[in-house]
């Protein structure tokens, strides 16, 4: 036995081949848990900026000692929703005592030091707005008016206060403990503060009463009970943090219109998503104060709220169909695993495909019954993988690629797919598309609507130029350590795995299907042969405009 150095072992074995992939440095295989939520991409743009700060000051090693701790996986692990470790908070301020004390080895002034990082973080509840048919008129004139909204109960003298969406607008009510009108001509302010962009300034206290709420504070919207007229009727007002504890007027005097509040039993105000910078799809950390100066009189939630903004679906409908409901059994036989998780009925239910002309875009709106995230999916999801398979071209293939094999499938020799994209609620596994040809993967958008139990996958035309076709629609149970992440089924039910399937070697590893109208899905499902050594031939929808 002769010991070598690795260089002397490759002096001696020059690479007789190239390595033309190298997999994600990730023992789960992606990247997903450790960056991609707000949480997480926030905690890179701060350590990335401190590091920027050490790096400037010609690296001194006390500060590079700090920058090292600080680049530990475990905070980002911790980070986001998708992992929980009890004490989130403690991880977060351990992680930010690190980027402090790399600051101050590097010779940064204290009030340089960006005052964020000495914010203490309350874990958020989370919430999804709902898209709301208010009468801005301070009355609550219809009980189902705010009824789709976010509702959170309030402290001190707010009640109750609700956040929902219309169209391209952001929608608040708040119920004070007496009537909001009384407050009109007093020097008194309904704050509602908003996260802002990952890495933009943020102030960490409220502007007047000096309280920190438990998030960064990107922006604020506000309403001057002073500036209010005596008919109740006023406008809000934006501003973005500095940083340093001020606050920018960024208000458009375009949007002035779109921007209405009216003081009444309650308050109601609207403002631009456009204005906000919050964009549809993503979710933003949100707080509403009542306050004057110096001191806090209200404010709902009594904790940080997490709030999903649902993507928009827009553009002409040109194809939709229902599927029946209750028939995510397979075969007719399937049932779901055992653990509580899957208690709730309908989770992998489809009740209707419908498909949009989005301008640049397709989007692909998928309903189900029911729409939880147990666990956090940031997607807005948690319980349904989707395959979708279309033939919108000529060409294609009637087998099941990598990454959807384990549905145990085949196709319509007649309808050969030519694009095959995976949904799912983590976005590492469950945004791409590929073609038959073997390009890809493409990232598409995916979001998803709770509320109305919507998933929304938009799909750039630039990519798919045509939608219209045979489409196949396949919904399984999603598995994050599953193979091609969908959930095995055999004959009992387990655990984290479903039962009712008699030959999980060749019956069809989905829920639900969306069958053509002239064939049942128990049918199609069930038409496998293990003596035949076949898997189920799906049969297509076909997908074209509406006449």
């Amino acid at each position: 036995m002769k010991t070598v150095t690795p260089a002397e072992f490759l002096a001696g074995h020059p690479a007789g081949r190239t390595i033309d992939h190298i997999a994600t440095g990730s023992w789960a295989g992606d990247l997903s848990t450790w960056i991609g939520e707000p949480e997480e991409d926030e905690a890179w743009a701060r350590l990335d900026a401190a590091r920027k700060v050490v790096n400037g000051a010609g690296d001194p090693l006390q500060a590079l000692d700090a920058i090292y701790a600080a680049e530990g996986s475990d905070w980002f692990w911790w980070y986001g929703s998708d992992q929980d470790s009890g004490t989130d908070d403690m991880f977060d301020w351990l992680f930010k005592t690190h980027l402090i004390a790399a600051y101050r080895a590097a010779g940064t002034p204290e009030g340089k030091i960006p005052c964020v990082l000495f914010l203490r973080l309350v874990n958020p509840t989370t919430a999804s707005l709902g898209e709301v048919t208010p009468t801005l008129d301070g009355v609550v004139t219809k009980p189902d008016e705010w009824s789709e909204a976010a509702g959170f109960t309030g402290a001190g003298e707010i009640s109750h206060a609700a956040v929902g969406y219309k169209e391209n607008s952001l929608y608040v009510m708040v119920r004070l403990a007496e009537p909001a009108s009384d407050l009109i001509g007093k020097d008194v302010r309904l704050v509602l503060y908003t996260s802002g962009k990952v890495g933009e300034p943020a102030n960490i206290a409220a502007r007047y009463s000096g309280v920190q709420l438990g998030f960064a504070l990107g922006a604020s919207v506000e309403l001057n009970f002073a500036k209010v007229k005596q008919d109740g009727t006023g406008v809000v007002s934006y501003y973005r943090a500095d940083g340093n504890g001020n606050w920018r007027y960024a208000s458009s005097i375009t949007t002035l219109l779109s921007r209405k509040a009216v003081v009444g039993d309650v308050v109601e105000f609207e403002i631009p998503f456009k204005e906000l910078g919050i964009e549809p799809g993503k979710s933003v950390t949100l707080g509403l104060t009542l306050e004057e100066e110096g001191k806090l009189r209200g404010r709902a939630p009594a904790r940080p709220a997490l709030a999903q903004v649902p993507t928009l679906v827009q553009g002409k409908e040109i194809f939709s169909m229902t599927d029946p409901a209750g028939d995510d059994n397979g075969p007719g036989t399937y049932t779901y695993p055992t653990n509580k998780v899957f208690a709730q009925k309908g989770l992998f239910d489809l009740i209707k495909y419908t498909v949009y002309d989005a301008g640049k875009n397709w989007q692909l709106a998928f309903d189900f019954t029911a729409l939880p995230n147990p666990w956090n999916g940031p997607q807005g999801f948690s319980h349904p993988i989707i395959l979708l398979f279309m033939d919108v071209e000529d060409g294609g293939r009637t087998d099941l690629p990598k990454g959807a094999e384990a549905a145990q499938v085949q196709f319509d020799p007649d309808h050969p797919w030519d694009v095959f994209v995976r949904i799912a609620g983590w976005p590492a596994y469950g945004r791409h598309l590929w073609t038959a040809d073997g390009k890809g993967p493409t990232l598409v958008g995916v979001a998803s609507d709770p509320k109305k139990g919507r998933i929304i996958v938009t799909i750039p035309k630039s990519i798919v130029p045509n939608i219209t076709g045979w489409h196949y629609i396949l919904v399984g149970s999603q598995d994050g350590y599953g193979k091609d992440y969908i959930r095995a089924l055999g004959p009992k039910a387990g655990e984290w795995s479903g039962g009712g399937c008699p030959d999980p070697m060749w019956a069809p590893q989905i829920y639900d299907y969306l069958a053509p109208s002239d064939h049942t899905q128990a049918q199609i499902l069930g038409s496998y042969s293990a003596q035949g050594r076949h898997f189920v031939t799906l049969i297509p929808v076909q997908v074209e405009p509406a006449r």
